[in-house]
């Protein structure tokens, strides 16, 4: 019997997002600037979903029935995920030249080390990459207990039990037969539910990579449309409500969200589907728990610290006036966008 987590895996993600947030420090530090804060930030994840693939011998666990290619694919989009996220955020720092979120730990002109009563530089700025190397190590969670538990398992994936799991585990064919009831789906719902029901676990395996894919796409174009609002002169003075922005205040935080819980979803199969004689009930129990701090860990982030309480407050002092704005507040959801037509009647014949 195998354990789900492997101590060396854990370690290979915790030193190397370690070490690219001190690296970050020591830079953002000296050179007195916040532009590499969250290339380096955002970077860690690409770095640590790279390492953790190298560690994958020879790729031989992608191609065994054990996991088939959701090892490949999880490493993949989460890698894409980093990159586009960390070459967005570095393209816009550049192109504006600030971030008011971070000038509060840098210090003002003619500011000396460690005065508590302003900015406390460099303590303060320390304890801002301390935190962001914790994010990167805990959101990552899922992707490195899941390489974690194909490396722990590799000894084992020749047992009969689990070779029998090809059925349930494997993306190949459950996930292409979802992709092609989607457009089927709207037009004929109820057969395309009924179709669904009938793939049975392997379709319910195979749907969070779809979904993750689809946070990504979500996250991207809320970043895109954006972006291009707030590059254009005349919206200086409003508030983004184009686009993604009119069904949700923060689609982007809603692609966030989508996938990381995509992603634990991913890696639940993996933990809970493998039987009693390839793992232990407490190796089991403790992979679904420490998996599932990811997308809670980023839920609470963004909901409570960092994301909506930031914006909205600096929103409030710009725009809190201004009856267009307090109406788009009321009628806009704050995360999951909002049904702007009736399906019933999309598609109804006249």
């Amino acid at each position: 019997m195998a354990p789900l987590l492997s101590s060396n895996i854990l370690t290979q993600t915790a030193l190397v997002v370690g070490s690219a947030n001190f690296i970050g420090f020591l830079l953002s530090a000296g050179l007195q600037t916040h532009v590499v804060t969250d290339l380096i930030g955002v970077g860690s994840f690409v770095l640590a979903t790279l390492r953790l693939s190298t560690l994958q011998k020879h790729g031989q666990l992608w191609m065994t029935p054990l996991l088939d290619n959701r090892l490949l694919l999880l490493n993949s989009l989460i890698g894409l995920w980093g990159t586009r996220l960390a070459g967005y955020l570095f393209h816009r720092i550049n192109f504006m030249k600030e971030d008011k979120r971070l000038e509060a730990f840098y210090p003002a002109p003619g500011e000396g080390y460690f005065d508590k009563s302003k900015s406390n530089f460099p303590v303060k700025l320390a304890s801002f990459w301390g935190i962001q190397a914790l994010w990167g190590f805990v959101a990552m969670l899922p992707v490195t207990l899941l390489n974690s538990a194909s490396d722990s398992l590799r000894t084992v994936n020749s047992d009969a039990s689990i070779k029998g799991l090809y059925t349930v585990l494997s993306l190949s064919h459950s996930a292409g037969q979802l992709f092609r009831l989607i457009p089927r789906s709207l037009y004929s719902s109820s057969t395309v539910v009924k179709e669904a029901l009938q793939l049975g676990t392997a379709a319910i395996v195979s749907l969070p990579i779809i979904t993750l894919a689809g946070g990504i796409i979500i996250e991207s174009v809320a970043d895109y449309q954006k972006y291009k609002f707030k590059s254009d002169p005349k919206n200086e003075n409003h508030w983004c409500d184009v686009g993604l922005w009119k069904l949700s205040r923060f689609p982007n935080y809603f692609g966030e969200m989508v996938v990381w819980w995509s992603a634990f979803a991913t890696v639940l199969p993996a933990f809970l589907l493998l039987p009693d004689t390839a793992v232990s009930g407490a190796s089991r129990f403790t992979a679904v728990a420490l998996s599932a701090l990811s997308p809670l860990f980023i839920s609470g982030l963004l909901t409570n610290i960092s994301g909506v309480p930031l914006h909205d407050s600096n929103n409030q002092k710009r725009f809190g006036n201004d009856p267009l704005y307090q109406e788009y507040v009321r009628n806009t959801p704050t995360f999951v966008p909002k049904l702007c037509f009736d399906p019933t009647k999309v598609f109804k014949q006249e």
